[in-house]
C-alpha cells in the first residue's frame, strides 16, 4: 500500500481501503489509512469490527467519498 501511495502521490486522508478480512483491516491501519469492512465478502462482521467504516453492498461505498 505505502507503494502504491507513493507511485500515485496519493494522502493516506484521502484513501479509504476497503477490505473483508482481518488481514485487510489491519494492513490499514499499519498504514495509517481509514479502512472500510465489505460486510459482503468472506470475513465475519466480527473480524473485521474494527474497520473505520462498514458497508453492506458496495454502491454503500459512495456515500463515504
Amino acid at each position: 500500500m505505502e507503494k502504491a501511495l507513493r507511485d500515485g502521490n496519493l494522502k493516506k486522508e484521502e484513501c479509504l481501503m476497503v477490505g473483508d478480512t482481518k488481514y485487510d483491516i489491519d494492513a490499514a491501519k499499519e498504514v495509517g489509512i481509514d479502512s472500510v469492512a465489505a460486510l459482503y465478502g468472506y470475513g465475519s462482521p466480527e473480524e473485521i469490527a474494527s474497520a473505520n467504516y462498514s458497508i453492506q453492498k458496495p454502491l454503500d461505498l459512495l456515500s463515504l467519498v
